[in-house]
């Protein structure tokens, strides 16, 4: 019997500062979890360092606007597109219709 994993395990839960928590990532894609956390080492506006682990700090609104453009490319289902949102809390969806993904301005 094979298992295909869909989710990263309990012990890599990635936090959300400013958000409030511990956000569980199970469930969502994990093409989706990697495009978010590429998203985040190609726009870090800061980088830490615990216990050996390095963290990406990049705009919280950039960062929601890029996962549900690509969500909605991949045709996430309702259920985990509300797990998504919830995921960032009442923070908008990018600046005023735009974000910045690198160098670029990408119009929502």
């Amino acid at each position: 019997m094979i298992l295909k994993k869909n989710y990263p395990a309990l012990e890599y839960a990635a936090s959300l500062e400013g958000v409030g928590g511990k956000i569980i990532l199970h469930g969502l894609p994990d093409s989706l979890l990697v495009e978010m956390e590429n998203f985040a080492k190609k726009n870090a506006l800061a980088v830490s360092e615990s216990n050996g682990n390095k963290f990406h700090h990049c705009c919280v609104k950039c960062l929601k606007a890029h996962a549900l453009k690509k969500a909605r490319e991949i045709k996430l289902d309702e259920k985990r597109m509300s797990w998504l949102m919830d995921m960032f809390g009442g923070e908008a969806e990018g600046h005023e219709g735009y974000y910045i993904d690198g160098e670029e301005l990408v119009k929502i």
